[in-house]
């Protein structure tokens, strides 16, 4: 399937309100899709492959440093990383970069995710088409949420604010969502 069909795909679902986590009355339940398996460089210049089989849960956060979705995030995910402290780690797979270092940028903001470079390589594989992407993956590196899955309502007002006010109205919400999934998870 191209990116484009995929991404149409995705926006037509959206639009109709449908996520693929909705249940089927009577219908079995899905195992969750393996997360699809990748190495990457990370900011010392080591190599990290995952998923990686372990007792705990991995998030990974596909980002840009212009971002401004993404820099709401950060809180919400470090805040999840340490409240399950040893249990959960959040990968900042940088992606569609543009105009900073990532590692600098990340070690300037003081959150202690594992920096992963050229994300680009593999955003395909997990359907990242747009910032930020955020992937919950089990100890069986099976995907327990994917934050396209999940489309926030856009509240009265929100088509008239700009991106930074959009990002403080999401951000939360999203933090909402993947908290619940890493939990479920653990």
């Amino acid at each position: 399937m191209t990116t484009h069909r995929r991404t149409t795909i995705i926006a037509v679902l959206i639009a109709l309100g449908l996520t693929a986590s909705l249940a089927v009355p009577g219908a079995a339940a899905a195992e969750p899709p393996e997360a699809p398996a990748f190495t990457l460089a990370d900011a010392e210049g080591g190599e990290v492959s995952l998923p990686a089989r372990r007792d705990g849960v991995d998030i990974y956060y596909f980002w840009a440093t212009w971002c401004p979705f993404c820099s709401e995030v950060k809180p919400e995910l470090d805040a999840i990383q340490r409240d399950h402290e040893g249990k959960v780690r959040v990968f900042a797979i940088n992606f569609r970069e543009t105009e900073n270092d990532p590692a600098a940028y990340l070690a300037a903001t003081g959150y202690d995710f594992t920096l992963l470079l050229d994300g680009e390589s593999i955003a395909e594989d997990y359907g990242a088409w747009v910032l930020p992407g955020v992937f919950v993956v089990d100890g069986d590196g099976r995907i327990r949420f994917n934050l396209y899955d999940n489309p926030m309502p856009n509240p009265p007002g929100y088509g008239a604010l700009d991106s930074a006010e959009r990002a403080k109205i999401r951000a939360p919400w999203w933090g909402a969502r993947i908290r619940e999934a890493v939990e479920a998870a653990l």
